[in-house]
């Protein structure tokens, strides 16, 4: 959430401000390093994408982007109000450190943001503030390589209501929410609910319906404080999974001959609650250890020969953890033991039923054995 050289109006500097935007980029590692820039600017009535400079930093270089250039230049439009910058480097995240800078001449009026180098499936944010002298702007972006559709949420009223908003976001592309003009213009959420025009803070959601798995969204947030010229960034928190999912049947039960279906659970960070993440395991990833037992497709387990063997499958999900802001994705293995069962059908006829009553007797016997030639206990 860069604010570019033409601040948006929503900002509330006094008319005329001009900022200078620039990136500054430092090398933190003792290699040289290269990395390619990407502007994903936005105006009063489109947007569009800008490739930048590609640059090559000295061992621990800090270097420094004037992107107010790049406007003057015209290699992002004058009139833009805002873009998304990408850094894309073939190294680790924390191999370059950035952070975004956008003030005038006198120091008085700008915003400042770090860079994230997260992606995620949901990011939950904290209060946001609109009044007479407050607005917030709330960005979500795909940072993905496939299309997905973004869910916005904003709740209010103690977390009692909620509007909501679906976007679909192609790779590069934001959603971006102004929630003071949201209130002031009355715009209806997907269901047609209006926010209510005294409102003034609640907090919001942001989720990938597309990949719940692993995720493509990064999010912004900037709330603006008209009494001193400055709009102050916000940081919303990722949510990750467990690291331990595990099998939902331990021991998964299925009869010789028959299926059952297992599954993957495990905990949901932001909710604390456990939800079932099979979704997230490939078919093709699901396995047992001996298939002269079992064998599986997918989920669905068969059973082949009494006996008891493995079951594991592999997927890639977001953990989370104690620091919220890091939810790396990892590949998590989870397994657990199948037994397969001998079946048995008993049959009884009823004898000498006495009409109106229930006594009598009953004749059992065994209908349907698998496999054959075994001995059972059967319990009355």
């Amino acid at each position: 959430m860069l604010a570019l050289t033409n601040p948006d109006p929503a900002l509330g500097f006094p008319a005329g401000t001009t900022l200078q935007p620039q990136i500054f980029v430092r090398n933190t590692t003792p290699v040289a390093a290269s990395l390619s820039t990407r502007f994903n600017w936005r105006s009063d009535a489109s947007t569009g994408t800008a490739a930048g400079p590609t640059l090559r930093l000295a061992p621990l270089e800090t270097r420094r982007v004037d992107v107010a250039a790049l406007q003057k230049s015209g290699a992002i439009p004058a009139e833009a109000h805002w873009a998304s910058v990408e850094l894309a480097i073939a190294g680790q995240p924390n191999d370059i450190m950035a952070v975004a800078a956008s003030y005038d001449n006198s120091l008085r009026y700008g915003t400042q943001t770090p860079f994230n180098d997260q992606l995620t499936y949901r990011w939950e944010g904290g209060e946001w503030h609109v009044d007479a002298m407050h607005n917030s702007i709330i960005a979500a972006g795909n940072g993905g390589g496939i299309p997905i559709k973004a869910q916005f949420n904003l709740y209010y009223d103690a977390g009692r209501k909620r509007y909501d908003r679906e976007q679909a976001l192609k790779p590069h592309e934001q959603m971006w929410v102004d929630v003071g003009k949201l209130i002031r213009e009355r715009t209806p959420d997907k269901s047609g609910s209006l926010l209510p025009t005294d409102l003034t803070m609640g907090s919001y959601e942001i989720q990938d319906l597309t990949d719940r798995g692993v995720g493509n969204l990064y999010e912004g947030k900037v709330i603006v404080d008209k009494t001193y010229g400055h709009a102050a960034y916000g940081c919303a928190t990722c949510c990750g999974y467990g690291d331990s999912p595990s099998m939902i049947y331990d021991p998964l039960g299925v009869d010789l001959g028959a299926t059952s279906t297992q599954g993957v659970s495990d905990i949901d960070f932001c909710t604390g609650g456990t939800v079932s993440v099979t979704e997230f395991f490939p078919d093709a990833n699901w396995d047992t250890a001996d298939h002269a037992f079992a064998t599986a497709s997918g989920p669905v387990v068969r059973g082949v020969a009494v006996g008891t063997t493995g079951l594991t499958t592999t997927g890639t999900i977001t953990i989370g953890n104690a620091n919220a802001f890091r939810c790396p994705q990892v590949q998590a293995t989870p397994s657990g033991p199948t037994n397969v069962q001998p079946t048995v059908s008993i049959s009884c006829q009823l004898t000498d039923m006495a009409v109106g009553t229930f006594a009598g007797s009953a004749t059992c016997f065994t209908s349907n054995v698998n496999p054959t030639g075994g001995t059972f206990d059967v319990v009355e």
